[in-house]
């Protein structure tokens, strides 16, 4: 998240020790963990419980707590209290919104205005205090300029009634990033007398606030501006941008043969056998795909054919990353999965890199099969290939990584064309037991930690002198990897080691994760595919690694991130496909009887027109009269 000017909270929390003597406790970090909504504002769970009285009793609370801050709850903790910072962005307003609850609201920066349904507002200053007894609000941060803090005490209230009408929990609009308080079960935990899942933290993360993008740089707002640009004014955009961002502007942004063939000439050979070789892999592995998706007829019925084909895409955008590594594997991921399901135009489009052609990314994504290459980069080169320009065609469907802007512009594009997913940092969770080599464990995290600054990576361990010896070995790596400025950071920030008691709950915690790649380091490493069910993708065995998938093996390693893995995979072939289906009906007895069933159901549902259309077959194929028709027929003899 970019820095919005407000101080960093540190969060201290009590405990005692064994005899009883109070003292800090270290297991959850200081630094407020933060969760950035669709509409701007943060939420920080700087506590929460879910009973009340609260049990202290072996730190039972902060079990719940740290549960807590693995699977976020709505507003309110059915039968807890919470304890949340929300920082408003300048000139933001909520939406209108209830929860069933008590809440206790302080201003701790800038000036906040209270908004209630009745149109009835207050202005509330630094330190003024707000009580909030389950009504219909909204917040505004009165300031165009600053951002907004505010810090809420909330604890769930009895149903409340008014004229004998049950007053519900309402969201109002803006807030579908945020679960329903009423839907939400804590997780057991450590509340009950024998814990689910006792993790322990020899690691936390110290602060999940990132640092890759600049300070005070409103993404979204550069993003749109680009875009409404590029959709007003075509090349003449894309070119001015380029030469902002870039510092490129050729006589021309596609690639010829000649240049093509030209930065074919300037790869060594051995990459480009490399290139040919891990293309082979993706190409088989895709193929493999393709050929499990069936085309099919099926007769539900005497005389009733339904069918199902799977159509490829007319026209796809790959984006291949440049930026600070050369991602020329992402070539083999997007454009020649696109070719293997069939695509019939790709376009594919890379920055250049420091000014300079990246001739290995332009080699791959020419051997992958790319119907066009343009030395183009950033939300330009996004924005181009969604709305099209003078010089380039809308394609209809947009794959690739890329950093926050290129996301972002994929996000706003949505809907104008179709996307592979919403990425996010690269992500990497280990789960091990006794059985695993700390060095491997340790070796393999950096792996992915050096994606970026702010690429989580977690290891779960039923093993603490495993998880111990991790860290000492992540920590003695560091000193001589040459990408530590960023893997380092990013361990830092966004590295954890938990230990659990059983695999059982090894395999729950890494589902709560839900990470982009997880790699299991057990005895019995196939056992994840029996009990783990949110991955983006699974690396079995010490034998394997994410650098396998990210690189060479085969399998494509545009994944989910940020949890999307609950409820999407990765990119592959099928993204590329359309699954459509068609039907014909062949009886004219069966077209009769579904012509009833028809005007039965649309009646139900007051569809009259629907339920013509069907008594049209009736009357034609099993001779039933209608009162509609016979009355059209008087009406227009001549018809």
């Amino acid at each position: 998240m970019q820095d919005n000017g407000l101080r960093p909270i540190n969060r201290v929390i009590t405990d005692h020790d064994a005899q009883g003597t109070t003292r800090f406790q270290d297991r959850i970090p200081e630094p407020l963990e933060w969760q950035q909504l669709a509409n701007g504002a943060r939420f920080s769970l700087a506590y929460g419980t879910n009973e009340v009285p609260v049990n202290l009793t072996g730190e039972k609370d902060l079990n719940v707590y740290q549960s807590l801050l693995r699977d976020l709850p709505g507003v309110t903790i059915p039968g807890g209290t919470v304890l949340r910072v929300v920082d408003m962005n300048p000139g933001a307003i909520s939406p209108m919104h209830r929860t069933v609850s008590l809440d206790y609201g302080v201003v701790l920066e800038g000036e906040v205005e209270l908004v209630l349904d009745s149109g009835e507002t207050r202005l509330l200053k630094r330190g003024d205090i707000a009580v909030q007894r389950g009504t219909n609000h909204a917040w505004r941060n009165t300031s165009d300029t600053n951002w907004a803090r505010m810090l809420y005490v909330l604890q769930e209230a009895q149903p409340l009634e008014i004229n004998g009408a049950t007053l519900e929990e309402d969201y109002g609009g803006g807030m579908d990033d945020v679960k329903p308080s009423k839907l939400y079960t804590c997780p057991p935990c450590a509340s009950t007398i024998t814990p689910i899942m006792p993790a322990r933290h020899l690691k936390s993360r110290s602060n999940t606030l990132a640092v890759s993008t600049p300070p005070q740089v409103d993404v979204s707002s550069v993003v749109k501006g680009v875009i409404d640009d590029v959709r007003q004014n075509g090349d003449a955009a894309v070119r001015k941008y380029s030469e902002k961002f870039d510092k490129w502007s050729p006589a021309s942004f596609k690639l010829s043969q000649a240049e093509i063939d030209a930065a074919m000439a300037a790869c060594p050979q051995q990459t480009i056998d490399d290139i040919k070789e891990v293309q082979k892999n993706v190409r088989a592995f895709a193929q493999a795909q393709c050929e499990s998706l069936k085309d099919f007829e099926y007769e539900i019925q005497p005389g009733v054919v339904l069918g199902q084909k799977n159509l490829p895409i007319s026209s796809v955008g790959a984006y291949i990353p440049g930026g600070r590594y050369p991602l020329l594997a992402s070539a083999h991921m997007t454009i020649l999965a696109a070719k293997v399901a069939g695509v019939p135009h790709v376009v594919g489009c890379t920055p250049p890199i420091a000014g300079k052609i990246p001739h290995a990314t332009i080699a791959a994504m020419h051997l992958a099969g790319a119907d066009e290459i343009y030395l183009l980069g950033g939300v330009q080169a996004i924005a181009a290939m969604a709305v099209g320009t003078e010089s380039m065609q809308k394609v209809d469907f947009i794959a690739g990584p890329g950093n926050a802007f290129v996301a972002e512009g994929k996000r706003q594009l949505f809907g104008e064309v179709g996307i592979d997913l919403f990425a996010g940092p690269t992500e990497i969770l280990i789960v091990t037991d006794e059985t695993a080599d700390p060095f491997t464990v340790a070796t393999d995290i950096l792996s992915q930690a050096e994606h970026g600054p702010d690429s989580p990576a977690v290891i779960i361990t039923t093993s603490e002198s495993v998880g111990r010896k991790a860290i000492e070995i992540i920590d003695e790596l560091l000193k001589h990897l040459s990408t530590a400025d960023v893997a380092g950071v990013s361990w830092e920030r966004f590295g954890e080691v938990i230990v659990v008691d059983t695999m059982e709950e090894a395999w729950k915690l890494a589902d709560e994760y839900a990470s982009e790649h997880v790699q299991v380091f057990t005895k019995r490493p196939r056992d994840a595919l029996d009990n783990m069910t949110a991955y983006g993708a699974l690396f079995l065995g010490e034998k394997t690694c994410v650098s396998y998938g990210d690189k060479v093996i085969g399998t494509n390693h545009v994944l989910p991130t940020k949890k999307a893995a609950r409820y999407t995979g990765g990119l592959w072939v099928g993204k590329y496909l359309r699954t459509v289906t068609y039907q014909e009906v062949e009886s004219s007895t069966a077209s009769g009887e579904l012509g009833r069933l028809c005007g039965r159901a649309a009646r139900a549902e007051n569809f009259e027109g629907h339920a013509r259309s069907g008594d049209l077959r009736v009357q034609r194929y099993l001779n039933d009269q209608y009162d509609w028709i016979k009355l059209y027929h008087e009406e227009n003899p001549k018809a």
